[in-house]
């Protein structure tokens, strides 16, 4: 019997959510399936995260991490983004990666987008490849590029794991869970995390789309991930406060976009992984290894911008 690679869709609306097209966000209900893969059956559950964030060690013990092999890379690239005078929100975010994973097998950067002096402070006590400090706003995409494409200090590991500063580990074993569920997937799995879509209607996205670069002239995908099959036209992507991927796959499809600049991303990089042929896999369903916040008690900290083809 074939196994999907993708966990159980559990398809639900979030409401008020800011979309490409006046369209609400939906959990995609998309897997992808082959022979002898078996996917890390987590069931979804309501969002209990803060009564589960993980206390780890000030440091990490010896056996995290420890499935990190030639196969995966023996380091893994961590990436995260401080954004604001929150340093009780950085703190929490880096101390539960530094407290899941020992510094031998961390590559780990940082970079501080218009912080106060208290995460400064903090930053410099820190172990990390790299620091980038950036005194007035670049915004995520630009900075993601710095970090990703950063010919002075080429990433390490063979996967790479970005996080926002909203978010913090609560699987002290979410390291080795994720290696153990790449190892099962096929090459074409270039990005984890959990995967929602958004219909795309108006043919200002769907021409900004086709004329960039990254696009390859695959049509647009249905709700069930067939190119140009029945029914409306979606875009799937993982939540974009945290994902793991594929080192290869993020360059072969030039992630992130040279245009996205604070709105948008998560989906234009969907899309930009599947022109260059990778699919996605659902992995932290639940959130049962990292916490992200839940959309309806977001705080939005700064300007969002506009989309990329608004400009």
């Amino acid at each position: 019997m074939t196994d999907p690679i993708t966990t159980p869709t559990y398809r639900f609306l979030e409401k008020g959510i800011p979309n490409l097209d006046g369209f609400p966000v939906y959990d995609s209900p998309f897997t992808l399936e082959e022979p002898c893969l078996r996917a890390s059956n987590v069931d979804w559950q309501p969002d209990r995260s803060e009564a589960r964030y993980y206390l780890g060690y000030d440091e990490a013990a010896p056996e995290m991490g420890t499935e990190l092999d030639r196969a995966t890379g023996t380091v893994l690239s961590i990436l995260v983004l401080c954004y604001g005078d929150y340093p009780n929100l950085h703190k929490r975010c880096i101390d539960s990666i530094l407290g899941t994973i020992p510094v031998h097998r961390l590559d780990l950067r940082i970079a501080l987008n218009c912080v106060g002096p208290s995460t400064r402070s903090y930053v410099s006590t820190v172990t990390a490849t790299k620091v980038y400090n950036y005194s007035s706003n670049k915004n995520k995409y630009p900075i993601m590029r710095d970090m990703l494409h950063d010919p002075a200090a080429p990433l390490l590991g063979k996967y790479v794991a970005w996080f926002d500063d909203n978010t913090y580990v609560v699987d002290g074993d979410w390291v080795n869970n994720a290696v153990r569920t790449i190892k099962k997937q096929p090459d074409f799995v270039g990005m984890y995390g959990i995967r929602r879509y958004r219909p795309v209607s108006s043919a200002a996205t769907k021409n900004w789309l086709a004329t960039r670069s990254w696009h390859k002239g695959l049509e647009l995908s249905n709700i069930d991930g067939i190119p140009g099959g029945a029914g409306d036209k979606v875009l799937h992507f993982c939540d974009d406060w945290f994902w793991l991927a594929s080192k290869k796959a993020l360059y072969a499809a030039d992630i992130p976009c040279k245009d996205l600049v604070q709105r948008g991303g998560g989906p234009i990089i969907g899309e930009q992984l599947r022109q260059a042929g990778y699919e996605i896999k659902q992995f932290n369903v639940g959130k049962t290894h990292v916490h992200i916040p839940p959309f309806k008690k977001q705080v939005r900290r700064g300007d969002p911008g506009k989309f990329p083809w608004e400009t």
